[in-house]
């Protein structure tokens, strides 16, 4: 439904049913990221189901990255989809042109002996906010204490001398909090997440584009995100180029391509270098994705890229 509704969207807007991202200004336009692509990675993360969380399981150091969406423009042609100029996330980036993403190590400890909460403290930044929010200090480096309900629901509360809502609220009174989808990836990967969230329920005028925040937390370190993805026809070939922020990064990619616009992808191969070549055997358009892996785990991934072949 969501892949449905944002090319839908996209036709509408602009008469195209491609979405596209620029190396250095991020806009929506033919050819490039299919904002479809990129939202039902959230979605499909969202609905699979997942194990129940213990709190143990939460204690020590992770490596983090957070994915975030605090809105964005009606028209897609002015910025576009998760773009939103009222609030900047500090250290912020966006890899695949329709959302943020960040990352920072946390140490999650229990709070005191009883061990029924834990403290949760990024070396960076605040992670822990809900987007409809996102207003309230979202930058500021905050401890929170938190706790698991139902094994799947992660409820945190800031500091009690700060960080407090002044809405409808005496100030002061109300302390600072977060609920999350709290789930298990595998034995060295947690995931907590919040929304999509309807934006149009948080002043965005008719913009329906759902707000989230996911963060996900590995022990094993993250694989980074493939970026700047570049297709380049030669001769009968497809050329493929992109980059990583990971300096000395060794591992693997895997390439991706779909004939069709609502087609899945499907894997070409892998590759230990930066540049990969295709030689499809029919004429046609065709999408290109890549992602980092290691073992069973897979990065987030780049932004796409459409190109003729005939």
């Amino acid at each position: 439904m969501i892949r449905f509704l944002l090319c839908f969207l996209g036709t509408f807007l602009i008469g195209l049913n491609v979405c596209a991202d620029d190396r250095y200004n991020i806009s929506v336009s033919p050819s490039d990221t299919l904002s479809a692509d990129v939202i039902n990675d959230i979605h499909d993360r969202l609905r699979n189901p997942q194990k129940r969380l213990e709190l143990p399981q939460l204690i020590g150091e992770w490596s983090v990255r957070q994915s975030v969406c605090l809105g964005g423009s009606e028209g897609i042609g002015v910025g576009g989809l998760c773009e939103d100029d009222r609030v900047q996330l500090d250290g912020a980036v966006q890899p695949s042109g329709t959302y943020l993403e960040r990352t920072a190590n946390w140490d999650i400890t229990f709070k005191d002996e009883a061990q029924a909460s834990v403290l949760i403290s990024s070396d960076q930044f605040n992670f822990l906010f809900n987007p409809g929010f996102g207003y309230i200090v979202p930058n500021d480096t905050v401890t929170w204490e938190c706790s698991l309900g139902g094994g799947s629901v992660l409820i945190c509360l800031g500091p009690t001398n700060s960080l407090t809502y002044t809405l409808n609220c005496p100030s002061g009174s109300c302390r600072l909090h977060v609920m999350m989808e709290a789930s298990i990836e595998s034995d060295s990967r947690i995931r907590f997440s919040l929304g999509p969230l309807d934006t149009s329920l948080a002043g965005a005028g008719q913009n329906t584009f759902g707000m989230f925040n996911i963060i996900e937390l590995s022990r094993a370190g993250l694989l980074p995100t493939p970026k700047y993805l570049i297709t380049e026809r030669s001769f009968e070939k497809v050329n493929l180029t992109w980059s990583v922020d990971e300096e000395g990064y060794e591992g693997e990619f895997e390439i991706q391509r779909k004939k069709n616009l609502l087609d899945l992808y499907t894997v070409l191969g892998t590759t230990f270098d930066t540049s990969f070549s295709d030689q499809p055997t029919d004429p046609g358009d065709y999408w290109y994705r890549v992602f980092s892996v290691r073992d069973e785990e897979k990065s987030t991934g780049s932004n796409v890229r459409k190109i003729s072949y005939d």
